[in-house]
């Protein structure tokens, strides 16, 4: 039985602790939550987080409270759910604090000023000092490769054309754009890695 896609985009993710100078990383972009474990629940609220990724080199940590706990343990297989007691900056310093790590790596551009002030504060005031280091599309540009479990879009041919079967979402831009490129399932490659191919669709003629 082949490895699923979140423990092997957990292996390539591992593999850039070392070169941006981090032990510990935490994800809450409900986007690159779900791409890195599977959890589908979305946030209610910038400041309200239906759960956090909580990485090293050994652990893969998802907490989350006790109205997603159940829908985590379903959805996230490849990582251990942890139900937080009281507050997640109560729950994550906890974390830190078992896995004695020196720098926490974090999305700087999905963090709360007021939570990174916090955060700051108490890692400062720890025996030994936890150093914050926010982090820039280092999730994202794993996203742009897709694998073979991503491409649920399939195409059938018509004549020249391809007729698309499915949905395409997180188009950038779609708004503006006249053309979009794809890539869906034609079941012309020889193995299922292969079976994806990109298309280009003109979506001018429907708006």
């Amino acid at each position: 039985m082949s490895p699923s896609p979140y423990k092997n985009r957990l292996k390539t993710l591992r593999k850039k602790f070392k070169d941006k100078s981090f032990d510990i990383l935490w994800i809450i972009q409900p986007e690159n939550r779900r791409y890195l474990s599977g959890f589908k629940a979305g946030d209610l609220q910038l400041d309200e987080s239906s759960g956090s990724l909580f990485i090293t080199r050994r652990k893969a940590l998802l907490i989350t409270d006790s109205r997603y706990t159940e829908e985590a343990e379903k959805e996230a297989a490849d990582f251990k759910v942890i139900d937080q007691k009281g507050l997640l900056q109560d729950e994550l310093l906890r974390q830190v604090k078992k896995t004695k790590g020196s720098t926490l790596g974090f999305e700087g551009g999905h963090l709360t000023w007021d939570l990174h002030k916090e955060m700051f504060s108490r890692f400062k005031k720890l025996p030994s000092p936890v150093k914050m280091k926010p982090l820039k599309g280092m999730v994202e540009e794993m996203r742009l490769t897709k694998d073979p479990s991503e491409i649920k879009l399939s195409a059938r041919s018509d004549g020249d054309d391809y007729v698309l079967e499915g949905e395409k979402i997180f188009v950038s831009d779609a708004h503006v754009a006249n053309y979009i490129l794809v890539v869906a399932r034609t079941g012309k490659g020889k193995t299922p890695e292969r079976e994806g191919t990109l298309l280009c669709y003109d979506i001018s003629r429907y708006f």
